[in-house]
């Protein structure tokens, strides 16, 4: 059985800016005069603006604050996988059933294409996955905090690519990846605003200014960042978070406290957060809270 040669996803990034640049000025010549204005401003301002964001739950954040770096899935389980092993409670003989197990369960009906996916492009258990954002609290289905990679840093990082849409949902079939649907949908970071705007163009006429940042990246749509380049916590801007959940959940539990009505686990949650914001503060990260409404 023939092997399947791995793709070069940076490559094929690069490689489409022709077909980006000329799809773009195609769309516009066809657009009216206010839709070809308002496609170059909506281009312009992502170009200018865009960030990497990632979506984390309190207590990865936490990890990724201590540890000093941003560990993608397969590389968190293996670290895991290893603690589990020299505390005894996990054979090396079973660690590798085991560790396809924990992915199974963290990536639950994505596992088959996520795996199909990565192992499909060079280098794919070193990429990590981020999202384009120029502004709000991101992908709030995955998890709550936001963590905004400074622009600077992103664009420093050796390996950047920029996919359409998520690429386990959208790019995998047949237990292969669909490289005809992926080849121009992909950019470098040179012409992702490009993308972005061949992406909204048929919207763009409707949505008024205030609302580019919540189309560009929200739990229904969003780009993918790419990376295979380590994402390190002094690469982090800022961390957002939507002032309705952190009204709800640390203001809640300081009220409980006042009150002393905690519950055991409510007084773990209440010193995870207050560890996490003073971590935050100690680097001088800053603590956005958001008003989407």
């Amino acid at each position: 059985m023939e092997r399947r040669r791995k793709i070069d996803l940076f490559s094929l990034a690069d490689a489409n800016s022709d077909y980006l640049k000329k799809e773009y000025k195609r769309v516009k010549s066809n657009s009216t005069q206010n839709k070809s204005g308002l496609l170059d401003n909506f281009r312009k301002k992502i170009q200018e603006e865009w960030n990497l964001s990632i979506n984390m739950k309190d207590w990865a954040l936490m990890d990724f604050l201590v540890s000093g770096e941003y560990k993608n899935i397969y590389t968190l389980k293996e670290d895991q996988a290893d603690q589990l092993v020299d505390m005894g409670e996990l054979k090396i003989s079973e660690k590798k059933d085991s560790l396809e197990e924990a992915l199974r369960k963290h990536l639950k009906k994505y596992y088959e294409s996520r795996i199909v996916f990565d192992t499909s492009i060079v280098d794919g258990e070193k990429i990590k996955y981020a999202a384009l954002n120029i502004g709000g609290t991101g992908i709030n289905c995955y998890a709550r905090y936001c963590v905004i990679i400074r622009k600077e840093d992103a664009e420093g990082y050796n390996s950047l690519a920029f996919i359409k849409n998520d690429s386990a949902i959208h790019y995998v079939g047949n237990q292969s990846i669909l490289v005809d649907r992926l080849v121009h949908d992909v950019s470098n970071k040179e012409c992702v605003s490009l993308l972005a705007a061949l992406k909204h163009e048929s919207e763009i006429e409707e949505l008024s200014a205030d609302r580019w940042a919540a189309v560009i990246c929200c739990d229904t749509s969003y780009i993918e960042g790419v990376t295979g380049d380590d994402i390190l916590n002094t690469h982090i801007r800022s961390v957002r978070i939507d002032k309705n959940y952190y009204n709800g959940i640390f203001k809640d539990l300081l009220l409980k406290l006042f009150y002393s009505e905690l519950s055991e686990e409510e007084q773990y949650r209440l010193a995870l957060l207050k560890r996490l914001f003073a971590e935050l503060e100690k680097r001088s990260i800053e603590l956005e809270i958001i008003d989407e409404n």
